[in-house]
């Protein structure tokens, strides 16, 4: 849990440098996460399957693993 507190902070931290940016490079900043998305996006899939299986073998209710699916 401390692992994702440490993540939130680092955003919100980033987001008031963010802020003060134009707006081309926020959006240039956009596009380069964007690209970056899609280039994860097998590895993404593939751990959110993990999860989802996870998710259910855990005995997670449906609705919640419903959730998880992207």
């Amino acid at each position: 849990m401390e692992y994702l507190n440490n993540i939130g902070a680092a955003a919100k931290k980033a987001s008031y440098s963010l802020s003060a940016l134009s707006t081309d490079k926020k959006n240039e900043a956009l596009k380069l996460i964007a690209e970056e998305l899609i280039k994860q996006s097998d590895y993404i899939i593939s751990e959110n399957k993990k999860d989802i299986e996870a998710a259910a073998s855990a005995g997670v209710k449906s609705n919640m693993i419903d959730r998880l699916m992207l």
